[in-house]
């Protein structure tokens, strides 16, 4: 089952927001003249809030994990694998940027 998220984003006044609940966003930033607010798919939306370096092998430890019980497990283990990691792969890239 593809769960939705909501991305909230105003390039007038810097909104990059997301939440699974559109009408908080919708009420939160009214006043945005600008405002849009896209739907996604929250794992697809999730694989791209990563560096591309590290989406095909995430995937494919999430794969080879999960595939004997089905996508939504795949999914799962691949939602976990990137929360666990986020934060490592955030210092990551602001080191290399730096």
């Amino acid at each position: 089952m593809k769960t939705p998220i909501y991305l909230a984003t105003s390039k007038t006044y810097g909104i990059n927001e997301y939440n699974e609940d559109r009408n908080l966003l919708t009420e939160r930033h009214s006043w945005a003249e600008d405002l849009v607010i896209t739907e996604k798919d929250y794992d697809e939306w999730l694989l791209e809030s990563i560096p591309v370096e590290f989406r095909g092998p995430l995937s494919y430890m999430a794969y080879e994990d999960g595939h004997h019980a089905g996508e939504d497990e795949v999914n799962s283990i691949l939602r976990s694998l990137i929360h666990d990691l986020r934060p490592a792969i955030e210092a990551y890239t602001k080191r290399i940027l730096a």
